[in-house]
């Protein structure tokens, strides 16, 4: 009997406006205004979200709080979801930047053509893509994907890719030295066939 009471009190309570707001935010997250940051309360009921989770609304929350929990640090979805292009349209500002993770190892998927789609991924910083069929004329096909536009947003592409990992890439070979070279924040380690950044 008590479970059933509190489960109705649960059900009666009404979200916040703060809540009702965000979700409207959430409609147009690569458009959210962010001159200023917010600082997290959960006393604001912006946790009554938390069952309702998406790529959005979540990419809302980050741009608009500072000190959000640490479960909403950060968000894991696959490659295929239908929001990761709009994801990647969110500008990065002095005050936010999203950044890209992307873990393939040993993928059948990815291959020296199909790595063209990752073009689109602007906020790309790591790449895992060891023990894939990969061989040097992808990171070639990859490195095509970085553009300069003289109007609009001036680049396009994972200019931001600082971690590349290629071991167990066997049909990687020294001809891949000049294709990486044309990512500016990447370095090569001691370590075979990974690519990182220079440690300051």
């Amino acid at each position: 009997m008590i479970s059933i009471i509190d489960r109705r009190r649960r059900a009666r309570r009404v979200p916040s406006l703060a809540c009702l707001c965000l979700r409207v935010l959430a409609r147009y997250p690569a458009h959210v205004p962010i001159d200023i940051r917010l600082n997290y309360d959960s006393r604001l009921g912006v946790d009554l979200l938390d069952d309702i989770l998406d790529p959005p609304l979540w990419a809302t929350l980050v741009q608009v709080y500072d000190g959000l929990p640490e479960h909403l640090h950060s968000l894991t979805i696959p490659l295929t979801d239908p929001n990761v292009p709009c994801l990647q349209k969110i500008p990065q500002t002095s005050l936010f930047s999203l950044i890209t993770v992307l873990d393939l190892p040993a993928c059948p998927h990815l291959t020296d053509t199909s790595i063209v789609h990752l073009g689109p991924l602007h906020s790309l910083v790591a790449l895992d893509a060891s023990a894939t069929s990969l061989s040097s004329y992808a990171i070639k096909v990859l490195s095509g994907t970085l553009l300069w536009f003289d109007d609009g947003p001036q680049r396009r592409g994972p200019w931001s890719l600082r971690i590349l990992r290629l071991r167990f890439c066997d049909k990687i070979d020294d001809s891949v030295y000049s294709h990486l070279a044309k990512f500016p924040l990447l370095a090569t380690s001691e370590e075979p066939n990974v690519v990182r950044p220079k440690m300051k």
